[in-house]
């Protein structure tokens, strides 16, 4: 639900049976429950000695119960216990309340550079995000008005197109 509020298409089923596979004992994956119903996620992986957030969602209409504070308390707790010396939140916009809730934390900043490469004859030409982002605002008006079950089924071949 939340992805779709984001207006991101999500990963295929096989993408978090693969990340299983591959972190085994590395990987980090929360669920909070509220009434025996879930209401929001944390994914994360161990390399090194840093865990890495790859995936925090809490649909908005949960957001009010302090569920994201909890989901990285715990997050955080389970990787000190794990000898984690470093904790690596993910991606935020400035001035946001994730970016505001992760400097709350005592968060670095650092700049994060995402590129996509697009083929120039023989020579691959960058092109920023922000150019990224606005070539693809379609896909996300798309996303947020399509209905679950058809997103169920496209989201994972979106994803791959759009990302």
């Amino acid at each position: 639900m939340r992805m779709k509020e984001f207006g991101t298409p999500w990963h295929k089923e096989i993408f978090y049976w693969k990340l299983f596979d591959v972190f085994k004992e590395n990987l980090f994956l929360l669920v909070a429950k509220k009434d025996g119903i879930p209401v929001g996620a944390s994914v994360a992986v161990r390399y090194g000695n840093t865990c890495y957030s790859l995936y925090h969602v809490i649909p908005r209409k949960f957001q009010k119960f302090g569920i994201s504070l909890t989901l990285y308390y715990y997050l955080m707790e389970k990787a000190r216990s794990c000898g984690i010396k470093r904790f690596c939140f993910g991606r935020s916009q400035k001035g946001t309340g994730p970016y505001r809730f992760k400097k709350g934390f005592g968060a670095k900043e650092y700049p994060v550079y995402i590129y996509l490469f697009k083929k120039k004859g023989t020579a691959f030409i960058p092109e920023t995000m922000e150019f990224v982002s606005e070539k693809y605002e379609w896909a996300t008006v798309f996303i947020k008005n399509l209905p679950m079950f058809f997103l169920n089924y496209l989201s994972g071949n979106l994803r791959k197109w759009v990302y």
